[in-house]
């Protein structure tokens, strides 16, 4: 009987862990702390200056208003049906400005996935030309209040990381 008792009360308590476990994953902190972990794991494989902590990440995510630093599409927190977190195009990602300066309070943004993947394997100025021809091609879906006070004859990708170095 007693068995019996610990098996039941063993699995209760991995059933109220588990809930616990979601719940937390579904709060911004829960889904930032990943990025947090895998940007740990790359500084130390390929002796990257690391200096950033979870707190910083949910300052630049609430700084951002929940939006791609680059872009301004709000950031994707979904998970997938099992629970777990997947690939989503517009999910957040730190980037480094300067990737020579590591992972640093001064040189990270939190940017969409897709964005930080097109800037790591092509470069900015791939990124940047990209942008620019979708913008010149497409300039009707583009609404006139999301214009206002930006110079688009001079403003760019590129400018903007200039900015920040």
């Amino acid at each position: 009987m007693k068995r019996e008792d610990a098996r039941a009360r063993y699995r209760q308590q991995r059933r109220e862990s588990s809930l616990r476990q979601k719940a937390q994953r579904d709060t911004i902190r829960g889904m930032l702390r990943p990025l947090l972990g895998g940007a740990r794991d790359r500084a130390k494989a390929k002796h990257y200056k690391f200096d950033i902590d979870l707190d910083l990440e949910i300052c630049k995510y609430m700084e951002q208003l929940g939006r791609c630093q680059l872009t301004r599409i709000p950031f994707s927190l979904r998970l997938n049906p099992g629970g777990k977190r997947f690939n989503d195009p517009f999910m957040p990602s730190i980037h480094r400005t300067v990737l020579e300066k590591g992972y640093t309070k001064d040189n990270i943004v939190l940017v969409c996935l897709i964005v930080n993947l097109a800037i790591n394997n092509f470069g900015i100025n791939v990124f940047t030309r990209m942008c620019e021809s979708y913008i010149e091609e497409n300039d009707f879906l583009i609404v006139p209040t999301q214009l206002e006070g930006i110079d688009r004859s001079t403003w760019s990708p590129q400018v903007f990381f200039d900015s920040m170095v």
